[in-house]
């Protein structure tokens, strides 16, 4: 369908280039149809932008339920498999993408991610208590503010990125991650962390 192909590749022009540099008309052309008609489908650049987000946030709860939901894998699994999913497409999207929908005033974008994250925080807390339940996370730690701290180190992402525009997305993401996983773990947690980690990192290394 036209309406698609138009996210796809309004998503893939928005994150290659950042927000402000895509127009309508940029985006038109690329699809292969007029600014009139890309104007019936999406109301606006905001709109467009908005629905661009939803997908991509859309797709990545898709795959973090399933994940949850698969009682083979213990918490430690979980997080790092959360993990992969939220950044194994990061490297190809430039830093402008995150610091145009912050500094801008693409409205309907910012409140939609907003509303988002109030939802991924909630499930984050009961995914601790899974932790906790487990034996990987710290048991005497207040769990609701746990995740507060996490979801604001993560909304002041844009201006790590404005100060260190020479780093990749996804290894801001990492390394925020695992730092604070790593800190809310008992001995049994830090110890399995590491060791899947060090896994991973020889698959990687095999490719």
């Amino acid at each position: 369908m036209l309406r698609e192909r138009i996210l796809s590749l309004a998503t893939e022009m928005f994150q290659t280039f950042g927000l402000k540099a895509v127009s309508m008309d940029d985006i038109a052309k690329k699809v292969g149809i007029s600014k009139r008609t890309l104007y019936e489908i999406f109301s606006s650049k905001d709109e467009l932008l908005t629905c661009c987000i939803r997908n991509i946030q859309e797709k990545s709860v898709s795959e973090i339920e399933t994940l949850v939901k698969d009682s083979s894998k213990d918490f430690v699994e979980m997080i790092l498999g959360i993990l992969f999913i939220l950044t194994k497409d990061m490297r190809k999207v430039n830093t402008l993408f995150f610091v145009d929908l912050d500094r801008y005033n693409f409205r309907s974008a910012f409140e939609l991610n907003e509303v988002k994250t109030t939802e991924k925080r909630n499930k984050f807390v009961a995914m601790l208590q899974r932790g906790v339940d487990e034996g990987y996370i710290i048991p005497d730690i207040d769990l609701e503010l746990t995740a507060d701290i996490f979801f604001s180190k993560n909304m002041h992402l844009t201006t790590l990125l404005r100060r260190t525009s020479q780093v990749a997305v996804v290894d801001l993401v990492n390394n925020l991650f695992l730092l604070h996983f790593r800190g809310i773990s008992t001995l049994k947690g830090v110890e399995r962390i590491d060791t899947l980690v060090a896994e991973m990192k020889k698959s990687i290394n095999k490719q």
